[in-house]
């Protein structure tokens, strides 16, 4: 039982080196946001309405399939290595809800990318301090 547990935290450590590494290689920087209390933790601002698209049953939505299957093929069959996909669309119609379906899908997941992370944007942002 010991050594199962030990195995298991060697697994997370080896992750966590990985993750840290995937963060170093691509200049992600760690911050907190909202203002810290007494006991250390952090509350927000405001509430971000994307928060949402984490939450959205699969059954709720309609007419994702194929701006995913499109969005996905962009991704995985271009020759370019490094690129942006932007998402454009009015408020509330759904583009983070979209953004996190591919994200999630076994395809990208599944081993395509070498390194992929996900990060919210707070609203309004800076391009300088988001790159």
């Amino acid at each position: 039982m010991r050594h199962e547990i030990a195995v298991k935290i060697q697994e997370l450590k080896n992750r966590i080196g990985h993750i840290s590494d995937c963060r170093l290689r691509y200049g992600i920087v760690a911050t907190a946001s909202g203002s810290s209390n007494i006991t250390g933790s952090t509350t927000p601002d405001h509430v971000d309405h994307r928060l949402g698209a984490f939450f959205v049953q699969e059954a709720q939505l309609v007419g994702i399939d194929l701006p995913r299957k499109k969005l996905i093929n962009l991704l995985m069959h271009d020759e370019q290595h490094l690129r942006v996909i932007i998402v454009l669309g009015m408020a509330r119609l759904g583009k983070t809800t979209l953004a996190k379906r591919v994200y999630e899908d076994p395809q990208i997941v599944g081993g395509y990318f070498y390194c992929h992370a996900w990060t919210n944007v707070p609203q309004p942002f800076n391009l300088n301090v988001l790159l």
